[in-house]
């Protein structure tokens, strides 16, 4: 149905606040950036998952990601894990829209200004990834377990989040126009100054 009941800010809590200011964040400069690189092979793509399940089964879970901004550009710092194997995906300022993405485990990974437009990354697991200014519209998350991951300020037009579990999750400032949160559980999660006409829910 369209969000026009009072029961809306209860599907989307704090959508009523106002977010953080961003003025200061350059984000047309940090897409720049990202689409000025190559865009990912599915070689690559394929090491940096073998190493990030070895980072995963080795003591990387647990951690927490804080940001830092540097001349107005955002980076992830990720602490307080030890993990004794493997290496955790970093997918910053990278684009991976033309990479098979569904079904894989991205738990913790660091998505910060990537580019993954119109992309299937559906029934995968990504607790606690950092997807902050990113840009991700058209893209297909259904079935995720998406618990405390943060979208601050990403491009999340007309995203498919049918079903996900979204609890804890960090939505401030991002664009989700037009986007599909049927059936997504919704607890603990946050919405300050989130877009989100023609939302359906």
């Amino acid at each position: 149905m369209k969000p026009t009941s009072t029961d809306f800010n209860e599907h989307f809590p704090f959508s009523t606040e106002r977010g953080s200011p961003s003025e200061h964040i350059n984000s047309e400069m940090m897409r720049q950036m990202t689409e000025s690189k190559p865009e990912i092979t599915e070689k690559e793509f394929a090491k940096i998952m073998s190493k990030h399940k070895l980072f995963i089964e080795n003591g990387g879970l647990g951690g927490t990601w804080e940001t830092l901004l540097v001349a107005n550009l955002v980076m992830g710092i990720y602490y307080d894990a030890k993990p004794s194997k493997g290496k955790q995906a970093d997918f910053f300022h990278k684009n991976i829209s033309k990479i098979i993405l569904k079904n894989k485990n991205y738990s913790t990974a660091n998505f910060i200004a990537s580019i993954g437009e119109n992309v299937d990354i559906s029934n995968s697991v990504m607790k606690n990834c950092i997807f902050t200014d990113a840009y991700w519209s058209n893209s297909n998350f259904e079935n995720c377990d998406l618990q405390g991951t943060d979208f601050s300020r990403s491009d999340m037009r007309n995203c498919n989040f049918r079903n996900c579990n979204l609890e804890n999750t960090d939505f401030e400032n991002c664009n989700l126009e037009g986007s599909d949160f049927t059936g997504a559980k919704l607890f603990g999660s946050k919405f300050p100054g989130a877009i989100l006409k023609d939302v359906k829910y």
